[in-house]
């Protein structure tokens, strides 16, 4: 199984904006447990980046939040999706492989944008 999260560089969290990412953390897992963690630098708009995914042969996607055209391309991708999920890395991960990580669909559709 193969896993993508968004990564947000300076603090090794799910990155709060998934399309605005220009990194993104692959984990390979088998049996319920990591077995490869990858960084890949993305240069993609928001839309893209769900294709990618799913030219790598990405299973799952854990985010905390995506716009509607985002949203609908990981939709398309056929990229099952876990959302609104604000946690570290490798936390979100592991919780994934042992059942207990479920969407925040709150969370999702209370996002705020911080626009400076």
């Amino acid at each position: 199984m193969l896993i993508a999260l968004p990564l947000d560089m300076e603090n090794g969290c799910i990155n709060s904006h998934y399309g605005k990412s220009d990194h993104l953390v692959l984990f390979t897992c088998d049996g319920g447990f990591i077995q490869n963690k990858e960084i890949i630098e993305l240069k993609l708009d928001g839309q893209s980046i769900a294709s990618y995914c799913k030219e790598l042969g990405v299973d799952v996607l854990i985010i905390d939040h995506c716009g509607p055209n985002a949203l609908e391309s990981i939709k398309e991708a056929k990229i099952k999706l876990v959302c609104g999920i604000d946690l570290g890395i490798e936390d979100a991960v592991d919780k994934y492989l042992q059942g207990k990580l479920k969407s925040n669909m709150e969370r999702f559709n209370d996002h705020k944008h911080d626009h400076h």
